[in-house]
């Protein structure tokens, strides 16, 4: 057997070596390295976020912008957006939309697009909305987004006072001004001399009376009721059953004579305005019950359908000629006929 002797410096020169190498760990296992696209593949385990964009930051009074509110985060996390209660102070909601799309598995992604509007001048800020959200293990949490500022510009220009793009003015040319005065003054002039003849013909056409003979005196208000009240009593209602028609008539007669005898308005007010108007005016209370009686006759038959008898009818007839005849106006006689005078009695 051969031996082969190891010299002393060699066997140094082994040891030294293999001290370094355990100092240095280069006997160690490397590591083994993570792929980049491995890296960039792997899942988000992030909290939530929320991206805001507004398209415009300067917009004219009235016109409508769009604010972008973007929630994103892993799935299966769950959003849950403001309704319908939501109120973007100074600004108003036109319309709003939900724009989810297509996004990987792991991947969550939805945007709400609101629509808005001011309608006042200034710079204003768009305020904080704020989007909950919660996951299967029961995390919950809220993201808000920031203030945005935005610009409403008027309408007119900022250099000058004139609306945008105004119309062209219309030129004029002095030979058209002076076509449209001579048009105007011959349309007036036509109209005064339409007004003119028609002033002459009604005054050619009026009767005229004799001189120093003087008018008639009007009819006095007791001899035209009087006058009425006997055609109504010759009239055909009552045989034809019109019960409404003829209490009417009554009713009317009575208003205008009471109306002129007392000097008020009496045709076109209520029966409880003529009470009040009665004793307002201290006219006599027997009068002011016996008319107020009457026209509620009248009323319950107009308006609440009630059937008297014809005997009935013809006694409030009777009723109205004595109470006219009672209270006439006694510095006008009352010329009566055979009739007449037998109600009065």
């Amino acid at each position: 057997m051969t031996h082969h002797a190891i010299s002393m410096p060699s066997l140094i020169s082994v040891v030294i070596m293999l001290h370094v190498v355990f100092c240095t760990g280069i006997l160690a296992a490397p590591a083994t390295p993570i792929p980049a696209s491995a890296m960039a593949s792997a899942p988000a385990l992030s909290e939530p976020k929320l991206l805001t964009e507004l398209d415009a930051t300067r917009v004219r009074i009235g016109d409508p912008f769009h604010l972008r509110l973007t929630a994103e985060g892993s799935a299966p996390l769950r959003f849950i957006f403001p309704g319908d209660a939501l109120d973007p102070a100074p600004a108003v909601i036109l319309d709003r939309a939900m724009d989810i799309p297509s996004m990987p598995p792991d991947t969550l992604r939805e945007t709400l697009v609101l629509t808005l509007a001011l309608y006042d001048v200034g710079d204003f800020d768009i305020p904080a909305i704020a989007i909950e959200w919660e996951s299967p293990d029961g995390r919950r949490g809220t993201l808000t987004s920031e203030p945005q500022f935005i610009r409403v510009e008027p309408i007119l220009d900022e250099s000058t006072t004139a609306p945008r793009n105004p119309r062209p003015a219309i030129d004029i040319a002095p030979r058209s001004i002076y076509i449209i005065r001579v048009i105007a003054g011959i349309a007036l002039l036509a109209a005064a001399v339409t007004t003119l003849l028609l002033w002459l013909h009604r005054r050619r056409h009026q009767p005229r009376s004799e001189p120093g003979k003087p008018l008639p005196p009007p009819i006095p208000a007791h001899e035209q009721a009087l006058a009425r009240l006997a055609a109504l009593r010759n009239s055909n209602f009552l045989a034809h059953g019109d019960l409404k028609t003829y209490f009417v008539e009554l009713t009317q007669i009575l208003k205008e004579y009471i109306g002129d005898r007392y000097a008020f308005l009496a045709l076109e007010h209520t029966t409880g305005e003529i009470r009040h108007d009665l004793r307002r005016l201290a006219v006599d209370r027997a009068v002011q019950t016996e008319v107020t009686a009457i026209l509620d006759l009248g009323d319950m038959v107009k308006f609440a359908r009630f059937t008297p008898e014809d005997d009935t009818c013809r006694e409030t007839l009777e009723r109205v000629e004595k109470l006219v005849c009672q209270t006439m106006d006694p510095r006008q006689p009352l010329q009566m006929s055979a009739d007449q005078k037998e109600v009065t009695e």
